[in-house]
């Protein structure tokens, strides 16, 4: 960000470069076109402008000292809803889109954001139009903002779709966070636990040496409890420790196949399915983001065929994707009603082709469809809520397991180192 100093027309048509409190008129922006519209915007008729200064250390400090780095390229979900409801807004108000796109980035507290705001105004600017121009940055722009936009312009109605996209990810956002907040004590105990494993293998085996002499220890090895064994062994032979390592580098390694074979993602998927609690939580997350973005875009205009493909591309659900290209073929290519299509594959509950059938006789799909989404977001809430209920005693138990015997076996081998000595 630059910070940009004015001179301009007061209400009199006197050229002025203090206000009548004798503060300049200093802007924020990224450059001096983006500060200049928005005066205008402002209702100011600027006559010049100029950079007083560059704040990019002071920014950095800004953000450092409240723990805001931006090293990063990229933005939150919750931005991209800021983004949509301002040009939303300003669409609204009526104001140009390429004033609209500068006014944006100039706004944006996200540097990354705004610089790449500022290419697609260069963009329109060059004749594109601003679903094209954001197609040209389809790297940086989430695809449901880009179909919404594209439909709105067809439909003469940008500002209510892109109010409606913001809507979306604002929930995705609050689904995300609840995922989030629900699992930070989950892995908090983890870490723990792993800390303890590594903290026991480090320690014990050397302060019982260090306290008993090394000779002692290996005289009395033979009798050791179990637990105290493992730990011995493991400080001994660390290469042990190689094995979940191995079994880790496999398991991306499917996940990576995963990426490049169907099948190989389809039986990945299938298998996730079946994990208990966490396949279907998964599930119904993803079937709420089907049915609000299916929803949003009928609602804003979207052709269904370009849903579709809109949801199939952005779906996590590897099955549901798989499902949703075939559906696809039968009602674009064969004719088929869209819930006939759905009744077909049987990765779709029943209450959502009932729902959908009873919407393409009445012609509300996108009415409808809200209040089911609402249903099976409460319903994956309620599954994560008893996932962590089950997880954290699940997690307590490991820890106490591993701790329990360690703790048992020690005192085992204290006894016994003592009496030895005392023998002696």
């Amino acid at each position: 960000m630059a910070l940009f100093r004015f001179e301009y027309q007061d209400e009199d048509g006197a050229d002025r470069t203090t206000g009548d409190d004798g503060a300049h008129l200093d802007i924020d922006a990224q450059d001096i076109t983006s500060a200049t519209l928005e005066l205008e915007a402002l209702g100011f008729t600027v006559i010049d402008g100029r950079e007083i200064t560059r704040r990019r250390f002071m920014l950095f400090l800004t953000n450092l000292l409240f723990l805001n780095l931006r090293f990063r390229f990229g933005a939150s979900l919750n931005e991209y809803s800021m983004l949509c409801e301002i040009i939303a807004a300003m669409y609204s108000a009526g104001i140009g889109v390429l004033d609209v796109v500068r006014l944006t980035a100039g706004e944006s507290d996200n540097p990354w954001l705004g610089k790449k705001m500022l290419r697609v105004a260069d963009d329109i600017e060059d004749g594109a139009s601003f679903s094209e121009a954001l197609q040209g940055q389809k790297k940086v722009f989430p695809v449901e903002m880009i179909y919404a936009v594209r439909a709105g312009e067809e439909t003469g109605n940008v500002g209510h779709s892109l109010s409606k996209v913001a809507e979306l990810f604002k929930r995705k956002a609050d689904v995300r966070r609840d995922l989030i907040s629900a699992m930070i004590y989950p892995g908090i105990t983890l870490t723990v636990f792993i800390g303890v494993c590594i903290a026991l293998v480090i320690m014990i085996p050397s302060l019982l040496v260090d306290a008993f002499g090394k000779d002692q220890m290996a005289e009395m090895e033979k009798t050791f409890p179990l637990a105290i064994k493992i730990l011995f062994n493991l400080k001994r032979q660390p290469l042990y420790v190689l094995g979940p390592v191995a079994g880790g580098t496999l398991f991306w390694f499917i996940v990576w196949l995963g990426k490049k074979k169907t099948a190989t993602r389809l039986l990945i998927a299938r298998i996730a399915r079946r994990i208990p609690l966490i396949g279907k939580l998964r599930f119904e997350f993803a079937l709420v983001d089907l049915l609000e973005s299916l929803a949003l875009n009928q609602e804003s205009g979207v052709l269904l065929d370009q849903s579709l493909d809109l949801i199939k591309n952005t779906t996590r659900d590897d099955l549901i994707a798989d499902a949703l290209e075939r559906v696809k073929e039968r009602v674009v290519h064969e004719g088929d009603g869209f819930a006939d299509s759905l009744r077909d594959e049987s990765v779709f509950p029943g209450l959502v082709c009932q729902v959908v059938s009873a919407a393409e006789n009445t012609g509300q799909l996108s009415e409808m469809l809200y209040p089911v989404a609402s249903y099976y977001q409460l319903k994956a809430k309620a599954t994560l809520k008893r996932m962590i209920d089950a997880v954290t005693p699940v997690m307590i138990i490991m820890l106490a397991s591993v701790i329990a015997p360690v703790i048992f076996g020690l005192n085992t081998v204290v006894q016994k180192a003592l009496e030895a000595i005392g023998n002696t």
